[in-house]
């Protein structure tokens, strides 16, 4: 495994997790983030795939997809028509 490799893992698990642990707990009321608390393992085969894709050496690939699963958590859930 590259340096570079790595270093991504650890950023993009660390993510991952951190959005996990904020859906069980600080989050767990809102819809969307209460739905990863409730399907946890399926959230945890869908963040497992951005590190499968660093396996193969696909980094952005992993990157963006990490970063699709955050945002749209987020702006998923907050994004409400007034």
């Amino acid at each position: 495994m590259e340096p570079k490799t790595g270093a991504y893992l650890v950023v993009e698990a660390a993510i991952l997790l951190l959005v996990g642990i904020v859906s069980f707990t600080v989050l767990n009321n809102e819809y969307l983030f209460g739905w990863v608390a409730h399907n946890w393992k399926f959230y945890l085969i869908l963040a497992g795939i951005p590190v499968l894709l660093l396996g193969f050496g696909r980094q952005f690939m992993s990157a963006a997809l990490t970063a699709g699963i955050v945002l749209g958590l987020f702006g998923g859930n907050y994004n409400h028509a007034t």
